[in-house]
């Protein structure tokens, strides 16, 4: 996407942030952690929007040392351009945080839930057309591969049939689970929550492939 598109998207979540009945999280990190009131977050550096005063900090201290987030990182960004489903992340006192996700069903997700997921796909759901599965950057975030997703890490999934790499990312793992429960919802979700039990080799390939390709393409 060229500079001139990303900035309309940022333009167009000013207008969506300015309803505050909508509750638009912050368009740089995609946290829900803005104030109601406009005012009282941080005006970007960099674009004319408000963002959450985490971002503002963190904003100040890339100025320091000469850097900005890339644009086409920016939450408001990827979820204009249809690349991630809005969700929320809830961190509930005394309790497990999780992940709320609204498809065409409401379902909560929570982090060892994916790890479950993920688990199934890479030790055998998707090993038929993936011959290899990398982390991306210095250092394992778990202590498996696994478990890289939910702390917001990368993977790399290699082709098994052409040169082609995919990444898979957390906003691209809940997109596929959301297209995934919406059709298997009776059996994938329990009392409100994804049953990882209930996911079996073939449902964990469908829910990467649907991450990665939007589809199921293989298989």
């Amino acid at each position: 996407m060229d500079s001139q598109n990303m900035k309309k998207h940022i333009a167009t979540y000013k207008m969506l942030q300015e309803i505050p009945a909508l509750k638009m999280p912050c368009p740089r990190c995609g946290k829900q952690q803005m104030n109601a009131d406009m005012v009282e977050n941080a005006l970007s550096r960099h674009e004319d929007i408000y963002i959450c005063s985490e971002c503002g900090r963190e904003e100040s201290a890339f100025d320091f040392v000469g850097q900005k987030k890339p644009l086409e990182l920016w939450y408001a960004v990827r979820f204009l351009n249809g690349d991630v489903l809005p969700y929320e992340r809830k961190t509930p006192e005394n309790l497990k945080p999780y992940y709320k996700l609204s498809s065409s069903v409401t379902f909560k997700v929570l982090d060892e839930d994916i790890d479950d997921i993920m688990c199934t796909a890479l030790e055998g759901g998707i090993t038929y057309w993936c011959n290899r599965a990398e982390v991306v950057g210095d250092k394992y975030l778990g202590e498996y591969a696994s478990e890289q997703i939910s702390r917001g890490g990368e993977l790399r999934l290699y082709d098994c049939e052409s040169d082609a790499v995919y990444t898979l990312t957390l906003d691209k793992f809940l997109r596929g689970l959301a297209t995934y429960v919406s059709g298997c919802y009776d059996i994938a979700v329990d009392s409100g929550r994804v049953d990882p039990g209930q996911i079996d080799a073939e449902g964990a390939d469908c829910i990467i492939q649907y991450a990665i390709f939007d589809d199921v393409i293989y298989g």
